[in-house]
């Protein structure tokens, strides 16, 4: 688990709103933790190990970039909503604290609230401009974009397998 954040929140124009608590971790904290030990909600990020591959999953919209800085996972799937763009430099930053993964699956980009019969072109078409981000940040790395019930396989070489 990884500290996180969740990340742009709406607000009416014109609210006041308070400072966020920054999200703070003893020295001497030891994993796991207890989700009332994190703080701004307990937004989390995951990085999971499997079969000697590293892959980075971000739950939201945001992340601390001191927590990521050197993680170099193999595949990361990165929330690319349009809200992002409010973030300074929220996709170059992460892709250079990720060690520009070879592999990015987009998330938090679909249109959830409807069924599944329910076309994702516009979806696909407003997410474009995060692959565009990806490929200026990080030329190297492929962005896959995730269909329903199809899954993505990554070989034993470490090098992300075609969908």
């Amino acid at each position: 688990m990884i500290p996180s954040l969740h990340g742009i929140f709406r607000r009416p124009k014109g609210a006041v709103t308070t400072p966020a608590r920054p999200p703070l971790f003893p020295a001497d904290a030891k994993p796991p933790f207890r989700l009332g030990q994190h703080v701004e909600g307990g937004t989390l990020a995951y990085l999971l190990r499997i079969a000697g591959h590293q892959v980075i999953v971000f739950g939201s919209m945001n992340y601390i970039e001191r927590e990521v800085n050197g993680l170099q996972p193999d595949v990361a799937l990165i929330g690319a909503m349009p809200e992002r763009q409010n973030i300074d430099d929220y996709t170059p930053r992460l892709m250079r604290a990720l060690g520009n993964p070879p592999l990015v699956l987009p998330t938090h980009w679909d249109r959830f609230n409807v069924p599944y019969s329910v076309s994702q072109q516009p979806a696909v078409e407003r997410l474009q401009s995060f692959i565009a981000e990806v490929k200026a940040a990080s030329p190297g790395t492929r962005v896959i974009v995730p269909e329903y019930f199809k899954p993505i396989q990554i070989d034993s070489s470490r090098q992300p397998a075609k969908p």
